[in-house]
């Protein structure tokens, strides 16, 4: 006959076999399922790591040196000032104000003077802003690293606390198993005892 030892690993191995296999995972005396998730989501950061750092260091690239702003600044610049001077050209046709060339030749000269110093106030206006959207990209770009970072020293926190727990509850199944053990012993040689 099986002894009650016998009987109880024999349940705790077909116990075993049906709740090993989770998520992929078998628990081992060597390996327990807080080992083996550390070591997924290790992977999954190596793995995700390059990609991650890329946009990082994109997004800290833009903050740093972005001339987006300043770059269609000039771009309408030339824009507004074709647009101006066009503008001047149709109304001179289209009311047949007739000027003679001095006058013209100092329209023109106003017209130029005019654009020129509007392009380097759109330029100035437009590298302004420039500064302050790549500190605000900078500000985000640090405020990521920071919020990964909290979460990942949190992550860590909250893994140490539930392997402290269950190393806990390992120790009191153990200590309670031994207990029904020794229970069961004395209840077997008091049976016995009065037989």
């Amino acid at each position: 006959m099986p002894s009650l030892s016998d009987m109880n690993n024999a349940l705790i191995a077909g116990r075993n076999a049906k709740n090993s296999a989770y998520f992929g995972l078998e628990q081992t005396k060597k390996n327990s399922f807080a080992d083996q998730l550390a070591k997924l989501t290790r992977d999954q950061y190596l793995k995700n790591k390059p990609a991650s750092d890329a946009r990082l260091n994109d997004l800290i690239n833009s903050a740093t040196s972005g001339t987006d702003i300043i770059d269609e600044a000039r771009e309408s610049s030339v824009v507004n000032n074709k647009l101006s001077e066009d503008v001047q050209k149709r109304n001179s046709e289209r009311y047949g104000v007739k000027l003679n060339p001095a006058i013209m030749n100092q329209r023109i000269t106003n017209q130029t003077n005019s654009n020129t110093l509007n392009s380097i106030n759109s330029a100035n206006n437009a590298e302004l802003t420039q500064v302050e959207v790549n500190a605000d990209r900078l500000k985000r770009a640090a405020s990521a690293v920071d919020s990964s970072y909290s979460q990942g020293i949190s992550a860590l926190q909250n893994a140490s606390n539930m392997e402290e727990a269950r190393r806990s509850a390992y120790k009191s199944a153990k200590a309670s198993r031994k207990q029904s053990y020794l229970s069961a012993g004395i209840s077997a040689l008091g049976f016995m005892a009065g037989l």
